[in-house]
């Protein structure tokens, strides 16, 4: 009587609460204890790691810890950003927070799912070991000059994880992970008999994230039979389903077994992402910063790309995200109108996202050009060049003599990286030359000219004129000494033949 008391409690035990609980004597489990020392900079912190063993599969295990200064720096305080425990693909984390020298102890309490994959290995009756690790983040502040110093300490124990004994095996086919904007997933239970008899009054519930989700009853199972369920999950929010699956049944002995089985889903969500610029104008070389926020905290990478078109994207850098805002500072090299997104790549737990697009209008500068000469040797001028920004371009050097009514392209100098450039012209007779830098129009650049020098090779002098303004200059035609003579000749002859034509008729 007491016997069948004890077994009908067990079952609605098992269909009625929210956990996944497997009976088991209490003389079976034992607590575990690990201690750690750890000396942080000048302060020794002892944790203390508690847990009950075995953990069973399917079940919810609880790890609690304990941390408290057993020396400290009077002029400092100790925080504890974040305490990170986890199995594997399993991963909880906390905040702990702040320490000081009052020997303060902060205790929490970690459960973790035993769902992880890589025991689902462990046969029905069997157990193993498996490690847990611990991560600790955070700083010690000096209390003087709010100086930080970050420090990170892991450690790791082992537990007992064991499989309850059973003959009905059990098993979840459930996809790995689902794309946002899904509505249900599909989940497959099968059972299958693997002992000599049949087995009677078998119960199926069905658990996700530890509540439970459906109950179904699958009467009798007979000896090698296999009992495949199809159960949709309907999704109320993007995360990690962990899906679970128990089955009571009783054989012919009337001896209560028990089986689980569990596997895990991530549904993923989709972060919508906002950006915004300093400024919707800007010119060319001139920095442009890109904020960003995320709908929902993410750790995951995020590209930030520019199109002309709106069609063609290409990648101008990856940022690696963790939380919920972002920061790109973009330098645009040449002009145009331009687009530009930030674009949230497809993980494990993110579906790809698209942010709104930005369009910026980025003008051409006006560059600083000054050249400077002097008679190098002989006939020979050496012609320098100072190009601000300081950059490698293409600058042309124009010429021109006193006999001369336009200017001439001698050489295309390429200025290097500090927007230096030289050359060597040389003067093939004694003449007064001018000379003067150009830039034309491109990408980047208006037209600019430069300063205009004059060298006189047979006076072997040397004369410069101011700046010119940056813009084109209209290139006037250059009337030489000889040429205002000669006009100055013609004129007084013609004025002579007159006066001689006048005479001749009054005679």
């Amino acid at each position: 009587m007491h016997k069948a008391l004890a077994i009908g409690l067990s079952v609605i035990m098992l269909l009625t609460t929210s956990a996944i609980v497997y009976i088991q004597s209490v003389e079976e489990f034992s607590v575990r204890r690990y201690s750690y020392v750890y000396e942080v900079y000048e302060w020794i912190l002892q944790i203390n790691a508690t847990t009950v063993i075995p953990w069973i599969i399917g079940s919810i295990a609880s790890i609690n810890i304990s941390i408290y200064p057993v020396e400290c720096k009077a002029d400092s305080v100790l925080s504890i950003t974040n305490l990170a425990i986890s199995t594997g693909n399993i991963s909880i984390s906390r905040y702990i927070g702040i320490f000081n020298c009052s020997n303060e102890q902060r205790t929490t309490t970690i459960t973790l799912p035993v769902v992880e994959p890589s025991l689902t290995s462990i046969k029905s009756g069997e157990s193993r070991n498996i490690f847990v690790d611990i991560h600790l983040n955070g700083y010690i502040e000096n209390a003087v000059d709010g100086a930080r110093k970050n420090f990170s300490r892991s450690f790791s124990f082992p537990v007992v994880v064991s499989s309850p004994p059973s003959v009905l095996g059990l098993s979840i086919d459930s996809p790995k992970t689902v794309e946002a904007d899904t509505r249900f997933f599909q989940v497959v239970v099968t059972a299958i008999n693997m002992g000599s008899t049949p087995l009677f009054n078998t119960y199926l519930a069905i658990y996700i994230n530890g509540s439970l989700y459906r109950a179904l009853y699958l009467r009798s199972i007979d000896p090698n039979n296999i009992t495949k369920t199809v159960i949709p999950i309907a999704i109320d929010r993007p995360g990690i389903y962990i899906v679970s699956a128990t089955a009571n049944y009783t054989t012919p002995l009337g001896v209560t077994g028990y089986s689980l089985a569990n596997a895990i889903t991530v549904v993923k969500s989709r972060p919508s992402i906002y950006i915004t610029s300093n400024t919707s104008t800007a010119k060319v070389f001139k920095p442009i910063e890109i904020s960003g926020m995320v709908s929902t905290p993410i750790r995951s990478t995020i590209s930030i790309e520019i199109s002309q078109n709106g069609i063609e994207w290409q990648e101008l850098s990856r940022i690696y995200v963790d939380g919920n805002s972002f920061r790109y500072i973009w330098t645009p090299n040449s002009s145009g109108t331009y687009m530009l997104r930030a674009f949230l790549h497809p993980t494990d737990l993110y579906s790809s996202s698209t942010s709104n697009i930005l369009h910026i209008s980025v003008e051409k500068i006006t560059p600083k050009i000054q050249l400077s000469g002097n008679i190098a040797s002989g006939s020979q001028i050496k012609l320098s060049i100072q190009v601000d920004p300081k950059m490698q371009i293409d600058v042309d050097i124009m010429y021109r003599t006193s006999r001369d009514y336009s200017w001439r392209k001698y050489i295309s100098v390429k200025t290097d990286s500090s927007g230096k450039g030289e050359t060597i012209f040389t003067a093939l007779q004694p003449d007064i030359y001018e000379f003067k830098a150009v830039i034309n129009e491109n990408n980047v650049f208006i037209y600019t000219e430069s300063n205009t020098i004059s060298i006189d090779m047979s006076q072997k002098t040397t004369t410069a004129t101011q700046n010119t303004t940056p813009q084109q200059q209209s290139q006037t035609p250059a009337i030489s000494l000889n040429q205002y003579t000669t006009v100055i000749v013609i004129a007084l002859s013609s004025i002579v033949a007159a006066l001689l034509l006048l005479i001749g008729r009054k005679r």
